[in-house]
């Protein structure tokens, strides 16, 4: 186990993230990871339930792509290693939208809570 500091700065150094989640139509909730990865600016490979909340996020944000079956990971992956080999860096499936990732971070989202509970204090 690693220092979460330094967790941090080697998902910075990685070429791509790999993030595992369930298959499962039960799931549609994000880890923090996700957001962690978003703060990266790396390309994610996530194992999760297509069509579901991880598959949207990554679709949306521009910051990754969703495969589970091995002859998509593996055509992924064949592609991301081509391509870094040729320019030495990864941008297929990777065209991040800063105004989506900026609304996740926390600063945004703890100001958005703090609206709430401003809103919350005004109707007491």
């Amino acid at each position: 186990m690693i220092p979460y500091k330094d967790s941090i700065k080697k998902q910075k150094e990685s070429t791509v993230l790999l993030l595992l989640t369930w298959d499962d139509t039960r799931e549609w909730t994000y880890p923090g990871k996700i957001f962690e990865y978003f703060g990266a600016e790396r390309p994610i490979l996530a194992s999760a339930l297509k069509g579901g909340a991880i598959n949207i996020l990554l679709s949306n944000s521009g910051c990754g792509v969703v495969a589970n079956e091995s002859e998509g990971i593996k055509n992924i992956l064949e592609k991301w290693i081509l391509e870094f080999r040729q320019t030495g860096h990864v941008s297929y499936l990777f065209d991040p939208d800063s105004k989506i990732i900026k609304f996740y971070t926390r600063k945004e989202q703890t100001g958005r809570l703090v609206e709430v509970f401003e809103r919350a204090k005004e109707l007491s």
